[in-house]
């Protein structure tokens, strides 16, 4: 964003990932008129005299751009705070940032959500990778999956509010007298050896 292309940037491929590998990083001398090195838009970027890149801004790419993940900038345990006290960002209050009180210093005039005008037509024109068709169809699919579990969480809740007409299971003591009544009707027959013939004849057939 600096130079207006990404670091170690050719028009093939194969020669950009060998220069990735094994090249030193270079920065140019001038940049282009398009991208300009504002030191309004890069907060502690050094001494910016034309189009030269900042001290600090080189320094801040060239640590993040280390070969060696444990040395690199950003690594371990204090990563994200050693990057944030880096002297490119000298002056940036990150509390403001994180409440979203800075003022862009440039926005973009459209005139809706689906005005493409400040794409470069080279990207507009790129066919749409099936990848990205896909993760739309998921997406897709997951806001109706959550709907619906919506849905049946409000119907349980509207379920919820009636009483149910199932009887709730009766106290132990209700149990227990239950049985002795039981017990009582069993002893008062107990004694009697009548057995119903329409019994017998049903075990005989």
């Amino acid at each position: 964003m600096l130079t207006g292309l990404p670091p170690f940037y050719h028009q093939d491929n194969n020669t950009m990932y060998q220069r990735i590998l094994s090249e030193d990083l270079r920065f140019p001398a001038t940049l282009p008129p398009s991208a300009p090195c504002n030191g309004m838009l890069h907060a502690g970027s050094g001494n910016v005299a034309g189009n030269v890149i900042g001290r600090y801004a080189q320094d801040f790419v060239f640590q993040m751009m280390d070969r060696d993940p444990k040395t690199r900038l950003g690594h371990g345990v204090f990563g994200t705070e050693n990057v944030k006290r880096h002297a490119f960002f000298q002056g940036i209050d990150w509390a403001k940032i994180y409440r979203q009180e800075y003022a862009p210093p440039f926005v973009p005039q459209v005139s809706s959500i689906f005005d493409l005008s400040n794409i470069d037509p080279e990207f507009r024109n790129e066919p749409i990778p099936e990848s990205i068709l896909l993760e739309d169809q998921v997406d897709i699919m997951a806001e109706a999956a959550e709907a619906e579990r919506q849905a049946e969480l409000e119907l349980q809740a509207q379920l919820m509010a009636f009483p149910s007409p199932i009887k709730s299971p009766k106290p132990l003591a209700s149990l227990r007298a239950n049985n002795a009544d039981l017990d009582a009707t069993i002893n008062a027959f107990r004694g009697f050896s009548f057995v119903s013939p329409y019994v017998d004849a049903a075990d005989s057939d």
